[in-house]
């Protein structure tokens, strides 16, 4: 074995124990909730009831089927942890758990996890996106139980600190060098990516996971995805740049956004 395929098999090791550790933390907070027990009688009838409807297509990898199959499973996990989510805590191990139902979708529509098998076909680009889709959905929806939850005054500042926070290695004055391996913090990078999503619609400008990795400089969706999912195959010259992007006002986004626009 080489150095450099050492070097990814020990990034895929802190990976996994990272996401490991994540999951962990989530589920003991879930398990703290008095409904907690209720959601897992709920949840598994329901994905009892959708596989003994699946269709026969639907056992093969790869298909069409076999992936609505699995964003099906993907919406009934999603949708019951949301009834347990009642605080910002709760939230922030919430979209931890919506990242990990996303790469159990792609491991159920494929057989692999997404950090060994990448979106190559149209179909599997297009399932991949509607996977970040989903996640995307059910992590907002976790945001407006919390907004209904707590003061209205109160939510709006949580959502404005996670959107404009600014990790804790940035210097004084100067923006940080960011250059922290992905798989440090990588049930964060989803978080920060929806944060930074939903600050751009709060000053008017509506945006696309796609016109995020355009300003970061790059012509197709590969490293975004690879960043966005904590891959440990994400490049550090990557992982810098896209955080480059999340930091960027409202206002230098969309100036940087309208550079990227073709010449007529």
């Amino acid at each position: 074995m080489d150095f450099e395929e050492q070097q990814s098999m020990d990034a895929a090791v802190k990976f996994f124990e990272s996401r490991e550790r994540s999951l962990d933390a989530a589920v003991r907070l879930f398990e703290s909730q008095p409904d907690f027990a209720s959601v897992q009688v709920w949840m598994p009838d329901r994905m009892v009831e959708a596989e003994a409807n699946r269709p026969t297509e639907a056992k093969s990898f790869g298909t069409k089927a076999r992936a609505d199959f699995a964003l099906a499973f993907l919406n009934i996990r999603a949708d019951a942890f949301l009834k347990l989510v009642s605080n910002a805590e709760i939230q922030n191990a919430y979209m931890t758990m919506v990242e990990y139902f996303g790469d159990e979708a792609w491991r159920e529509f494929t057989g692999f996890l997404p950090q060994f098998m990448e979106p190559v076909s149209d179909m599997c680009r297009a399932i991949d996106e509607e996977i970040q889709e989903r996640r995307r959905h059910w992590i907002h929806e976790g945001y407006k139980r919390v907004a209904a939850i707590e003061k209205p005054a109160d939510a709006s500042q949580a959502i404005k600190a996670e959107a404009n926070k600014i990790p804790e290695d940035a210097a004084v004055g100067q923006a940080p060098l960011l250059q922290t391996p992905p798989w440090a913090d990588h049930a964060n990078q989803l978080s920060r990516i929806e944060a930074f999503i939903s600050k751009m619609d709060v000053a008017g400008h509506h945006i696309t996971r796609t016109n995020i990795w355009k300003v970061a400089g790059y012509k197709d969706a590969t490293e975004f995805q690879r960043f966005q999912r904590g891959d440990p195959r994400t490049t550090r010259s990557a992982t810098g740049n896209f955080n480059r992007v999340l930091l960027m006002s409202p206002e230098a986004f969309m100036q940087a956004l309208e550079k990227k626009k073709p010449l007529k």
